[in-house]
């Protein structure tokens, strides 16, 4: 196992320990029941298939600067959005958990302020830092979570043992797909881990300790809450935690949300500089020598505009859900995307990869296109996906003829 086994692992599953992981995963169990289950496992299979075919394409084929052109518009879309609302939304609610939790008279805004400040401190101090603090992030939150967990799995429930069995099928059979396809949003990360130094088993592995975490979490929360409770709560995390351990689970749940939030972000605010600095290189190689000046000053550029967010009140915005979710299915499109880049450039294989060269890009677009049009307010996620891959074009574009002029071969640097 490599050092960067452990900083790709931690990057990935910070996302897992957010908070808004948490009450995703906590709401997909009050709608399937145990079929949320089956749905976390089916979808990390379909992930794995994507993992296997991308890591043979890579090998096999090279790519070219309008593969990269439209690799890097999607990837960028979907990694500034995520940034910039996911990390506003969870770096309140952070705020909200410290002042509800912790410290009743401190400023909600002025710890999420601070917490936003360390990371930017963080980013600035370098790579190495980056993934030493994202292993404190992510060990800290894993190990108030696999408390809560372990603590619930061992504890009585006043609620029907029979309750985790008890699946209604009318109701299921209209969510199954929404289910199936909602699951893939918590491991489309998976491929942000794929590098040259990561084997196709160390992602088998980080997946798998992913689903593990996501499926005795719903175990748990199945077993001590009811369904609908699940289902129409806002901050499930806390019901299960509450329910398990009393004000215990309560503080430990408090220490995960944080440091959940805090990993979160410092993943995001990486994937987000790293690509978006590779971009700014591709455009004249006179900058090849500069990446580590540019990802410092995205990452002022980034935070600033986070901060800017949650003073103009952007965490109160009704639409703001909307807006986190549509940079998940943002995410999603990127890895839909880059797995077809592949699959029209791969080589002829057996028959059976070919069949899953052809079959997993296309499920992953059509869950982004189904949990879009599915979606409550569909009409604003539709909206904001369309103007944040307009945005990403544009900058794309400039960056493309500007490679073109400058260097003939762009997108080659700084990938």
């Amino acid at each position: 196992m490599k050092y960067s086994f452990f900083v790709a692992g931690s990057m990935y599953l910070g996302w897992i320990l957010s908070p808004e992981a948490l009450v995703l995963v906590s709401n997909y169990a009050g709608q399937g029941g145990k079929f949320g289950v089956v749905a976390l496992l089916a979808s990390l299979l379909l992930c794995f298939f994507g993992v296997i075919v991308s890591k043979d394409q890579r090998k096999r084929s090279k790519s070219t600067d309008e593969i990269h052109f439209i690799v890097k518009t999607t990837e960028l879309a979907a990694q500034v959005t995520l940034l910039i609302f996911m990390s506003t939304g969870m770096l309140v609610t952070a705020g909200f958990t410290f002042n509800e939790t912790f410290v009743y008279w401190f400023p909600n805004f002025g710890f999420s302020g601070i917490l936003l400040a360390g990371i930017v401190i963080i980013h600035l101090l370098g790579a190495n830092a980056v993934g030493m603090a994202q292993k404190f992030f992510v060990a800290l939150a894993a190990l108030g979570f696999l408390s809560i967990i372990i603590a619930g799995l061992l504890s009585h429930s006043e609620l029907s043992q029979n309750s985790l069995l008890q699946t209604n099928t009318a109701h299921l059979s209209t969510n199954a797909i929404s289910l199936l396809a909602g699951a893939l949003l918590f491991y489309t990360g998976i491929f942000q881990t794929q590098n040259r130094l990561l084997r196709s088993r160390e992602i088998f592995y980080i997946g798998t300790c992913a689903a593990l975490l996501l499926v005795l979490w719903q175990i748990v929360a199945l077993k001590h809450i009811p369904q609908d409770r699940l289902v129409e709560s806002t901050i499930p995390y806390i019901l299960v935690a509450r329910e398990v351990l009393g004000q215990a689970g309560r503080i430990l749940m408090g220490i995960t949300i944080i440091a959940g939030a805090c990993a979160a972000t410092n993943a995001f605010m990486s994937m987000a500089t790293k690509t978006g600095s590779s971009l700014v290189i591709s455009a004249s190689s006179a900058l090849y020598n500069r990446g580590k000046l540019i990802t410092r000053l995205l990452s002022l550029l980034f935070s600033s505009i986070i901060g800017i967010s949650m003073a103009l009140g952007l965490a109160g915005d009704p639409k703001l859900e909307s807006y986190m979710y549509g940079a998940l299915l943002l995410w999603l499109f990127s890895s839909g995307v880059q797995l077809l880049t592949r699959a029209l450039r791969s080589p002829k294989n057996s028959i059976l990869q070919n069949i899953l060269t052809c079959v997993t890009p296309t499920l992953f677009l059509l869950a982004f296109v189904f949990l879009t049009v599915t979606h409550e307010d569909y009409l604003t996620l539709v909206i904001f996906i369309t103007l944040a891959l307009c945005l990403s074009l544009v900058f794309t574009t400039a960056i493309f003829f500007l490679g073109k002029k400058y260097n003939q071969q762009p997108f080659q640097r700084g990938n």
